[in-house]
């Protein structure tokens, strides 16, 4: 039986952050993934500048240059977000979006982990793991002794599950929320920026990102609401004017919304949750990027599981302002505040989006209007 001290299950952003740190720290570690690589992955790619910041920690200069140079889809300067079909005022930034190319990036991380001396095991997933005795069988049927274990295996987790069953008081995230998505040719759908569409679905949003020669649509359908998601969006692309409808495929995916993991780690098994298998995603626009980065980051910078615990909790503040957020902007009174404030205060949707969702900052939404206003009172 092999043995490795640090076994990484996926090869998303989570997990190659993490394999990326501890490669740097000179550690022995090794990568499974289920799929062959380049692996597709669903996802609109907004990469906020918190994601950036994370991303400048773990790669030197000239691998950060190259990245961008592989990745980058798009630069968006102008953001909208809309109650249903009606924009607020939109605004242009300053510092424009980025929005990369997700199955380059993950597989960018990937070949980086590689030339810092990791390995990576791909086609072969995870068959079954045993706890107790801190190993895995792989679907090839090869078993591996680990020390530590970093599950980064996505919303619907295999080591999650198998904790479920085995590990007495552990408790799993609930059931994972549906995201659809398709990207339409911009001969079909001419569209700028990106554009947030709030009441479009029950107790979420939609987007229209436009990459390149692509526009990217998507919604997601919250757990506990009830409605016909492959039905909303279609209306949603009619709404918006999508030419040739039938000839884009939707592609789904669970995304784990408001549904963490109480407690992201075993401590008697040496297992870190990271990503959006410990559930950790942006509940407000969904972004699971720097959560992925920022948390395989932690867990390959900890040296104990009660370490990994500890940063965490940053995450989980984050995730429930986020949940706030969400919560607010679907009150109807909160989007008369909105139309209110923004018309008479141009510059506050690029304040607010720069703050809130850009830079992830903790405050309400009275604090960011307060602040705004103090540092605009005199413009």
């Amino acid at each position: 039986m092999r043995k490795i001290d640090y076994l990484i299950i996926g090869a998303g952003p989570a997990g190659c952050a993490a394999g990326i740190v501890l490669r740097k720290r000179g550690k022995e570690c090794v990568i499974v993934e289920k799929n062959a690589l380049p692996r597709t992955k669903l996802c609109a790619g907004l990469f906020t500048r918190k994601s950036q910041n994370v991303l400048e920690h773990i790669l030197d200069e000239a691998t950060l240059k190259e990245c961008y140079s592989q990745c980058l889809m798009s630069k968006e300067s102008k953001f909208v977000m809309w109650n249903g079909y009606e924009p607020f005022p939109s605004c242009n930034l300053d510092k424009p979006i980025i929005l990369i190319d997700r199955p380059k990036f993950d597989y960018f991380l990937v070949k980086h982990f590689m030339t810092l001396g990791g390995e990576v095991i791909e086609g072969n997933g995870l068959k079954a793991i045993d706890f107790n005795n801190k190993n895995v069988t792989l679907m090839a049927g090869d078993t591996i002794e680990y020390n530590h274990l970093i599950a980064a295996d996505g919303a619907n987790s295999v080591v999650e599950k198998a904790a479920s069953v085995q590990v007495d008081g552990f408790k799993r995230k609930t059931e994972s929320s549906l995201c659809l998505e398709v990207n339409v040719d911009r001969e079909d759908l001419d569209m700028e920026g990106v554009n947030v569409y709030l009441n479009i679905v029950p107790g979420s949003y939609a987007w229209a990102f436009a990459k390149g020669k692509k526009v990217c649509l998507g919604l997601v359908k919250m757990l506990g609401t009830e409605f016909s998601v492959q039905n909303a969006l279609l209306d949603f692309m009619r709404q918006l004017g999508v030419k040739n409808i039938d000839k884009y495929p939707v592609r789904g995916a669970m995304i784990p919304f408001e549904n963490v993991i109480p407690k992201p780690v075993i401590e008697k098994s040496e297992v870190m949750f990271v990503g959006d298998a410990a559930g950790f995603v942006e509940p407000l626009t969904g972004e699971g990027i720097y959560y992925a980065l920022q948390s395989g980051v932690y867990a390959g910078e900890s040296h104990s599981v009660e370490e990994y615990l500890e940063k965490t909790k940053y995450l989980r503040v984050m995730i429930d302002k986020g949940e706030y957020y969400q919560k607010f902007l679907s009150k109807p009174w909160a989007m008369k505040i909105f139309y209110k404030y923004a018309p008479r205060h141009t510059k506050f949707m690029e304040y607010f989006y720069s703050k809130r969702i850009e830079e992830g900052c903790l405050d309400s939404f009275i604090e960011i209007c307060w602040k705004y206003k103090a540092q605009h009172s005199h413009s």
